[in-house]
């Protein structure tokens, strides 16, 4: 059947829809500037920030999925599990304040961190899904996305 989205989360999206559209933006696949100073990356090397991020807090099956060529919401969403609500909190704080400190970088929108199930944060080139296991295997959102090439799993260098 039809799986709806949490609330939480339906809103995150009609909120990206509609500052793309509010701003004619398109996904910059190159530069992805910092507000607070800090140095200009590419989306991908912004999604490999955040996979070190969710690595440091042992943050299970970790993948960036390249969504550039099928929305201009995002470049890449950056998906990974966490074993518990806990976790979950624990991985988007950590993500949260990795960039914070790395990059200067904030997220647009935080949504679902405090419930633990499904934690979005929205960094604009890169939108950040951390699940526990059980939303993660409802949801599918990789299956959804997947063209059958456009999926790496991100292994600690």
């Amino acid at each position: 059947g039809h799986r709806r989205l949490p609330r939480a989360v339906s809103r995150t999206t009609a909120r990206v829809s509609a500052r793309v559209r509010r701003n004619r933006l398109s996904a910059d696949r190159t530069n992805v500037s910092m507000d607070q100073g800090g140095k200009n990356m590419t989306s991908i090397e912004l999604a490999n920030t955040v996979c070190k991020a969710l690595s440091e807090k042992k943050a299970q099956d970790i993948v960036i999925v390249d969504v550039g060529g099928k929305t201009v919401v995002c470049d890449y969403f950056v998906i990974a599990s966490g074993r518990s609500t806990t976790q979950v909190r624990a991985l988007a704080d950590n993500v949260d304040e990795r960039l914070s400190q790395w990059s200067g970088l904030e997220p647009a929108r935080k949504e679902g961190v405090r419930e633990g199930r499904w934690a979005v944060l929205d960094y604009g080139a890169v939108v950040v899904h951390i699940f526990n296991d059980e939303s993660r295997d409802f949801y599918r959102l990789e299956r959804l996305w997947e063209n059958g090439e456009n999926i790496t799993k991100y292994v600690e260098e």
